[in-house]
């Protein structure tokens, strides 16, 4: 993913099948969800702090997925 301080361009639209969002801080959701193509996943894995504002027109007019997974730490997964 990219890191969330650059900028998208406008050529980047519309060109990914599935981002895995593994970022736990806030980002510019619409312009990740912009990146999703038509039927386009993004799949969150890393929750900020505070509360995500989805706008919901982003993506139902394109078909996009929103999907979580809580998979947890390394501490979690036995990798410790």
């Amino acid at each position: 993913m990219l890191h969330p301080t650059l900028k998208l361009s406008k050529n980047s639209a519309d060109i990914f099948d599935l981002i895995i969002n593994t970022l736990a801080i806030e980002i510019e959701w619409e312009d990740y969800m912009g990146l999703l193509g038509l039927d386009g996943t993004m799949v969150v894995v890393g929750i900020p702090e505070k509360q995500t504002p989805i706008n919901l027109w982003t993506l139902i007019m394109a078909r996009r997925n929103l999907a979580g997974s809580v998979i947890g730490g390394i501490r979690d997964s036995g990798n410790a």
